[in-house]
C-alpha cells in the first residue's frame, strides 16, 4: 500500500472489518463476505441479492 494516496483509508477499512464480529465465520475473517444492514448474508441462498434489494 505504499505510494497509494488511499492507503490510510484502506488500512482503516481493513482494521474496522477485521474487528467487526458480524464478518467472522467460525472466528475467522474471509472473503467474499457481504453485509446488509449489519447482518451477514448467506451466499448459499439463491435469493440473497433480491432479498437484499427488497430490504429483507
Amino acid at each position: 500500500m505504499t505510494g497509494n494516496g488511499n492507503a490510510a483509508a484502506i488500512a482503516a477499512a481493513t482494521k474496522a472489518a477485521i474487528a467487526n464480529p458480524a464478518l467472522l465465520t467460525n472466528g475467522q475473517f474471509g472473503t467474499p463476505t457481504i453485509l446488509v444492514g449489519g447482518k451477514k448474508i448467506d451466499l448459499n441462498d439463491s435469493k440473497w441479492l433480491s432479498n437484499a434489494i427488497a430490504g429483507k
